[in-house]
Protein backbone atom coordinates (compact mmCIF):
# COMPACT_ATOMS: atom_id res chain seq x y z
CA UNK A 1 0.00 0.00 0.00
CA UNK A 2 1.34 3.41 -0.95
CA UNK A 3 1.59 6.12 1.71
CA UNK A 4 -0.73 9.08 1.28
CA UNK A 5 0.73 11.86 -0.84
CA UNK A 6 0.75 14.24 2.12
CA UNK A 7 3.15 11.88 3.98
CA UNK A 8 5.77 11.96 1.22
CA UNK A 9 8.57 14.55 1.25
CA UNK A 10 7.99 17.46 -1.10
CA UNK A 11 10.19 20.02 -2.79
CA UNK A 12 8.44 22.79 -4.71
CA UNK A 13 10.16 24.91 -7.31
CA UNK A 14 8.77 28.34 -7.97
CA UNK A 15 8.59 30.51 -11.04
CA UNK A 16 8.74 33.96 -9.50
CA UNK A 17 12.48 34.49 -9.69
CA UNK A 18 13.48 33.02 -6.32
CA UNK A 19 14.80 29.66 -7.50
CA UNK A 20 13.98 29.55 -11.21
CA UNK A 21 15.00 32.56 -13.31
CA UNK A 22 12.00 34.71 -14.19
CA UNK A 23 10.84 34.46 -17.80
CA UNK A 24 7.65 35.93 -19.21
CA UNK A 25 6.21 32.77 -20.77
CA UNK A 26 8.13 29.60 -20.00
CA UNK A 27 6.95 27.08 -22.58
CA UNK A 28 9.90 24.68 -22.90
CA UNK A 29 11.62 22.74 -20.09
CA UNK A 30 15.05 23.35 -21.61
CA UNK A 31 14.58 27.10 -20.98
CA UNK A 32 14.39 26.58 -17.20
CA UNK A 33 17.42 28.18 -15.56
CA UNK A 34 18.21 28.37 -11.86
CA UNK A 35 19.03 31.67 -10.20
CA UNK A 36 22.59 32.17 -8.98
CA UNK A 37 23.14 30.18 -5.78
CA UNK A 38 19.88 28.24 -6.05
CA UNK A 39 21.62 24.96 -6.87
CA UNK A 40 23.67 25.11 -3.67
CA UNK A 41 20.53 25.78 -1.66
CA UNK A 42 18.69 22.88 -3.26
CA UNK A 43 21.67 20.63 -2.58
CA UNK A 44 21.18 21.22 1.15
CA UNK A 45 17.99 19.14 0.94
CA UNK A 46 20.14 16.21 -0.17
CA UNK A 47 23.02 16.83 2.23
CA UNK A 48 21.09 17.50 5.40
CA UNK A 49 20.11 13.90 6.26
CA UNK A 50 23.71 12.77 5.82
CA UNK A 51 25.08 15.63 7.90
CA UNK A 52 22.53 15.03 10.67
CA UNK A 53 23.01 11.26 10.73
CA UNK A 54 26.82 11.12 10.40
CA UNK A 55 27.58 11.39 14.13
CA UNK A 56 24.91 8.91 15.30
CA UNK A 57 26.06 6.42 12.65
CA UNK A 58 29.66 6.80 13.81
CA UNK A 59 28.50 6.27 17.42
CA UNK A 60 26.60 3.15 16.42
CA UNK A 61 29.67 1.78 14.65
CA UNK A 62 31.75 2.43 17.77
CA UNK A 63 29.17 0.65 19.93
CA UNK A 64 29.21 -2.35 17.61
CA UNK A 65 32.97 -2.59 16.96
CA UNK A 66 34.51 -0.91 20.00
CA UNK A 67 36.87 1.02 17.72
CA UNK A 68 36.92 4.78 17.39
CA UNK A 69 39.19 4.47 14.35
CA UNK A 70 36.48 2.89 12.18
CA UNK A 71 33.83 5.25 13.57
CA UNK A 72 35.88 8.35 12.76
CA UNK A 73 36.69 7.05 9.27
CA UNK A 74 32.97 6.62 8.57
CA UNK A 75 32.22 10.04 10.06
CA UNK A 76 34.94 11.66 7.96
CA UNK A 77 33.68 9.91 4.83
CA UNK A 78 30.09 11.08 5.36
CA UNK A 79 31.17 14.64 6.07
CA UNK A 80 33.41 14.60 2.98
CA UNK A 81 30.42 13.43 0.94
CA UNK A 82 28.47 16.45 2.21
CA UNK A 83 31.28 18.82 1.17
CA UNK A 84 31.71 17.50 -2.38
CA UNK A 85 28.41 18.84 -3.72
CA UNK A 86 29.12 22.54 -3.06
CA UNK A 87 32.63 22.10 -4.44
CA UNK A 88 31.38 20.71 -7.75
CA UNK A 89 28.66 23.36 -7.95
CA UNK A 90 31.32 26.06 -7.53
CA UNK A 91 33.57 24.45 -10.16
CA UNK A 92 30.67 23.98 -12.57
CA UNK A 93 29.50 27.56 -12.03
CA UNK A 94 32.98 28.88 -12.74
CA UNK A 95 33.22 26.80 -15.91
CA UNK A 96 29.81 28.10 -17.03
CA UNK A 97 30.83 31.72 -16.35
CA UNK A 98 34.05 31.27 -18.34
CA UNK A 99 32.11 29.72 -21.24
CA UNK A 100 29.61 32.61 -21.29
CA UNK A 101 32.43 35.12 -21.13
CA UNK A 102 34.18 33.45 -24.09
CA UNK A 103 30.93 33.41 -26.08
CA UNK A 104 30.34 37.10 -25.35
CA UNK A 105 33.85 38.08 -26.42
CA UNK A 106 33.54 36.02 -29.64
CA UNK A 107 30.50 38.03 -30.75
Amino acid sequence: MNPPVSALPHLFLDRDGTIIREEHYLRAPERVALETGAAAGLLRFVEMPWALLASPIAGLIYDQTGSYKIAFMVLAGLMLFCCLGPFFIAVGGRRDRLRRKAEASAK
